[in-house]
């Protein structure tokens, strides 16, 4: 997903535009929840040396919002990082060049959307919203992704809770 697509996607999907609350800088763009304000993506373009990478060239990059559990399984894949000058807790920082799947990004949006969402506690929180909206795109993004680790690589929570199901998803 490019920049452009990112940007024409949480148009389409959240009904949300960028905002530029930076004066003079009209590259980083925020995105918020529509009933807080909060931040559920920004998008901005950095040098792939603050990635880590060995290259000093410009990148454009979004970083979102993920839940701990779920953030943690994404580290070290091919076009997600650490948190760029956010809390490496709970965001992640997934480069805007291809490398990372469209089906993949709009997951990591819906979960970023559903966390700066302050009602999650009166709605049934994330899971909820995830089985209303786009829970067949989680099964099936989750279900690749887990069939291709090897058994050791799986976080001991997701084994017992959902692994166990896997087979019921094919």
């Amino acid at each position: 997903m490019t920049r452009t697509e990112l940007e024409t996607y949480i148009e389409s999907t959240f009904g949300i535009t960028a905002d530029y609350p930076f004066t003079g800088d009209f590259v980083t763009a925020v995105f918020r929840h529509p009933g807080n304000r909060k931040w559920f993506a920004i998008a901005m373009r950095i040098q792939m040396t603050k990635l880590g990478i060995d290259k000093d060239e410009p990148i454009d990059v979004v970083n979102v919002k993920c839940d701990p559990e779920i953030l943690r399984s994404f580290h070290g894949q091919p076009g997600i990082y650490p948190a760029y000058h956010m809390n490496r807790n709970h965001w992640l920082t997934v480069a805007l060049d291809g490398r990372v799947d469209d089906d993949t990004m709009a997951f990591l949006l819906g979960i970023s959307y559903d966390r700066s969402d302050d009602r999650q506690e009166e709605i049934g929180g994330i899971h909820n919203s995830i089985n209303q909206t786009i829970r067949p795109m989680v099964v099936e993004i989750i279900r690749r992704f887990f069939f291709s680790l090897q058994p050791e690589l799986i976080p001991f929570k997701l084994q017992n809770s959902f692994i166990p199901h896997l087979p019921q998803l094919r």
